[in-house]
């Protein structure tokens, strides 16, 4: 009794199975432009540039990147700086309270 039980129980789940996925749409991939990546691993690149977070300042004078983002943020000529601190502000998540304080007080 309990055999058959068990025997109708699984005919009856593989046919709503099979009906199910005869009837089911097919999932469907959502494909990212791949400039998406790119732009997401050149703004991770700036912002660590900028803020390393496991780095010592010793470890940041290694790096000819970091010269190159530090002398941008203090050129006042042709409005540079005023665009390079425009730029950190977007790239930046404002979600984050540590990146949002950081930058204010960069700006100051």
């Amino acid at each position: 009794a309990i055999e058959d039980l068990d025997i109708e129980l699984k005919e009856i789940t593989r046919t709503r199975f099979v009906q199910h996925a005869l009837h089911a749409e097919p999932e469907r991939k959502v494909y990212k432009p791949w400039i998406w990546n790119a732009l997401k691993r050149l703004r991770g690149w700036f912002l660590y540039t900028l803020h390393p977070y496991d780095l010592t300042v010793w470890a940041q004078l290694r790096n000819p990147a970091f010269f190159v983002l530090k002398g941008l943020s203090v050129t006042p000529f042709f409005s540079i700086q005023p665009l390079f601190f425009i730029l950190t502000f977007f790239l930046i998540d404002h979600w984050d309270e540590f990146q949002l304080a950081h930058f204010i007080l960069l700006f100051k």
